[in-house]
Order: C-alpha cells, then structure tokens, then sequence
C-alpha cells in the first residue's frame, strides 16, 4: 500500500489554481481533483491533462463538500493510508510542504486521525521552529488524514453539503478518542478566506443569502448533536441574525434564508438546497 494520496475540490476555479496544485503535487503519488462546479471549463480540464499523477472527476454540479470528501475516502483507501485534503485557493511554500510531509510519522498513533495547520492569511513574522498542540477541531483544508480511520466512524456528514463539514466530523472523532494535531508554529499553508468588513473596529465577513441558508441549518444540527458546543452555536446564531439586520446587505432574502433554514432543520430536511427567491 502507498502513503500518501492528494485531494482538491474545485468550484468555479480560475487557472491560476494550477499553480496552487503545483506547488503539493509533487509529494503525493495520486492527486484526486474533484470538480464541483456547474459547467466543465475545457481550458482548465486541458492543462490538468498534462500533469502527472492526476485523476480528474467532475461531478456533474455542485454535489458538496462532503459527498466530494468522501467520494475520494473511497476511491484511495485499497491504496493509500493517508490523503492530503486541499482546496483552490491554498497552496505550499517548498520548504513547508517538505517540513510537513516529513511529520506524517505522528499519524502511526493508534490515536491520532489528522494533522493540520494554523493558516497563514496575512504577512506575519514566519518561525521557523516547529511546534504543536492537540486541538478540537480544525478546517479540512490542509490536513493530512487516515483514510481508513475516517471511513471506520461514518466520513464525512453528507446531509450538511456545506458549512461546518469540517468541525462535525472533529467532534465525531473526540467523541471516539481521536486526536487532531494542529502544528502551530514552523509550517504555515498559505490560504484565502476572502473579503472581510469592517465596522467600528471588528471584522466580519458577510455572507450571500444561500450561504445563510446552509450555515443556520447546519449550526442548528451541529448544536442538537454535540452538547460540548450547544450553547456556543445557538449563540453564533444569534450573532449572525444581528450582524444580518444591523450591518449586512440583502436583508429581507437572507432573514427568508434563516426562516427556511429553521423550518428545515425542524422537520430533518438536509443536503442541497433549491433556491426559488
């Protein structure tokens, strides 16, 4: 059995994102790249077509981020122990990548299920020590996971599609005694999380009216199983509806988002969601 199989999952990708891939591609043996967008761009599909050690898969449409995760647990586990989870946007600095790759030593724990990595989103003094501490949860970009460990408590949850895939499944694996092990401190991916806003001082990021939908609806089921982190998004979900009437635009579709969103949570409606409004 090889080590090490890479994933990524596209969205409406421009081609700037190759050179993204390009900068992990040469240290893992397979790079399964998932398309999720709605229509094939062929310029794209060209350029991965001469690159080595790619599988391209297009879904047919948006499928999730959960179904795409799990589609390529399947698809690696005969032949790979551990997969490399990415996204378009991030990539690796060579020292960084190399650093890291050299860790998946931690992952022969019986105990360990993922490393992962603080972001490194802004131009902040880089350290060039490596340290680490045991973290709750984590993003999926970036981490490294076992693959037949993740498969063994269930994947990823397909009914969220997506916002909070990620943190679900970290607490499914606290819950069955895994560990996730964060390094903070001397290796660094970099990654974007898009716009921010500002107001009186705070940052906020404001979100489209369908992102509110999946992200109350989500929060919402997340609070109902995990009593560790009840409270913490039922408030969360107070803060998004005062941040939607008092500092965002969009107002009366996004408030219709969390009113839908609450209905369908109630009555145990999940996965994608048709927008009509």
């Amino acid at each position: 059995m090889s080590i090490l199989a890479g994933m990524v999952i596209l969205y409406n990708p421009d081609e700037k994102f190759i050179n993204n891939i390009l900068s992990y591609i040469d240290y893992v043996e397979r790079l399964y790249v998932i398309d999720n967008s709605e229509n094939v761009n062929i310029n794209i599909i060209d350029k991965l077509k001469t690159i080595d050690k790619i599988d391209y898969i297009y879904n047919g449409g948006n499928l999730g981020i959960s179904i795409s995760l799990n589609k390529v647990l399947n698809l690696a586990k005969n032949n790979y122990k551990y997969l490399l989870t990415m996204d378009q946007d991030s990539y690796f600095k060579k020292i960084y990548i190399e650093k890291y790759i050299k860790q998946i030593k931690f992952l022969e724990s019986n105990n360990i299920i993922s490393l992962s990595l603080n972001l490194k989103i802004t131009n902040v003094r880089e350290n060039n020590n490596i340290t680490w501490k045991y973290v709750k949860y984590c993003m999926t970009s970036g981490n490294i996971i076992n693959i037949n460990k993740f498969l063994e408590i269930g994947g990823f949850d397909e009914d969220l599609f997506i916002d909070e895939v990620d943190h679900e499944i970290c607490y499914r694996l606290n819950n069955f005694g895994y560990k996730i092990l964060m390094f903070k401190t001397g290796i660094y991916m970099e990654h974007s999380l898009g716009q921010r806003k500002k107001f009186l001082g705070f940052y906020y990021r404001e979100h489209n009216y369908q992102r509110v939908y999946y992200i109350i609806r989500n929060k919402l089921k997340i609070a109902d199983e995990y009593n560790v982190v009840r409270v913490r998004y039922y408030l969360s979900i107070v803060k998004k509806i005062l941040k939607i009437l008092f500092l965002e635009s969009d107002k009366i579709r996004k408030m219709k988002s969390v009113k839908i969103a609450i209905y369908d949570y109630k009555h145990k409606i999940f996965g994608k969601k048709v927008f009509k409004y």
